[in-house]
């Protein structure tokens, strides 16, 4: 088996809540999630084995992540997902503008990962279908696992063989 490399892609402000979505759905699709987060820059990575996409995930600048925790699944149906901030419902003109500019960056870098003005996203890697959503989190000296102070939203891209029901 190939191993994963991970890719730092660069850093997005994120605020209080994150959209973690398909960048084609908009706000009424049952199968996208509205996480609450600690406002902040994050670090944007993909990670790659051989040439898909295996997870994209986000960290809080200056943290690591030590523990990870299921929280439920996104619904994939452009073969994209990623975090945003409120992400809005895109029109149709729009769409077309980003998936033509989506194309370019593909023929111009290796890492399909993408930036825009709402967010951070990439290829899902395995095409349509369901994604299973993680928490990354660290380990609070005091208190032990923290869920809520030391939330570092999150790991996406779980191949849904990997979610045990």
């Amino acid at each position: 088996m190939k191993e994963p490399r991970i890719y730092n892609c660069g850093t997005k402000y994120f605020g209080e809540k994150i959209d973690i979505t398909d960048p084609c759905y908009d706000k009424d699709v049952w199968c996208r999630r509205t996480e609450e987060i600690i406002p902040g820059n994050y670090n944007c990575y993909v990670e790659m084995v051989g040439d898909r996409i295996s997870e994209i995930f986000i960290v809080k600048d200056g943290e690591n992540a030590e523990h990870e925790r299921l929280i439920g699944s996104i619904g994939v149906d452009a073969g994209l997902a990623g975090f945003f901030n409120d992400k809005p419902d895109y029109s149709d003109d729009y769409w077309n503008e980003l998936c033509d500019d989506i194309n370019k960056w593909d023929d111009e870098n290796d890492v399909p990962a993408y930036f825009n003005d709402d967010g951070f996203f990439s290829s899902s890697g395995w095409g349509d279908g369901e994604y299973a959503v993680m928490e990354l989190l660290n380990e609070d000296k005091t208190k032990g696992w923290d869920f809520q102070s030391f939330l570092l939203m999150a790991q996406l891209m779980r191949m849904m063989n990997k979610i045990k029901r």
